[in-house]
């Protein structure tokens, strides 16, 4: 996440709402914030909790017990609620570059996805 709000900015100018979701309860992500907003480190995305799985399983983000859980997965929605683009990780360690997701997002707004 720290990562991310290095480029809120950019997401900000391209009209894009970041979205945390994570499996942790509603209080760590609370916890989380909170410490984060301490820290004097702003974050200017959204946590969602989910310890249900229910957007996991919306979304078919892979599960795997042997690798520490949920793997890696970046979704782009449109504003009509209509997945444009979807990166999955192989393992925890990989994430797309936040360039990428940027790039990605530039073309939706272009219209070239």
């Amino acid at each position: 996440m720290t990562q991310l709000r290095q480029y809120g900015d950019e997401f900000a100018d391209l009209n894009v709402e970041v979205l945390i979701v994570g499996p942790e309860s509603t209080q760590s992500f609370v916890t989380y914030w909170r410490k984060a907003e301490l820290d004097a480190a702003e974050l200017p995305f959204v946590g969602i909790p989910d310890p249900e799985e229910q957007i996991l399983k919306l979304y078919a983000q892979p599960k795997r017990l042997l690798r520490l859980g949920r793997m890696p997965m970046q979704v782009l929605i449109d504003s009509a609620g209509i997945v444009r683009w979807k990166y999955i990780g192989s393992s925890m360690s990989d994430i797309p570059a936040v360039d990428e997701v940027l790039e990605e997002c530039r073309n939706l707004n272009e219209g070239k996805n």
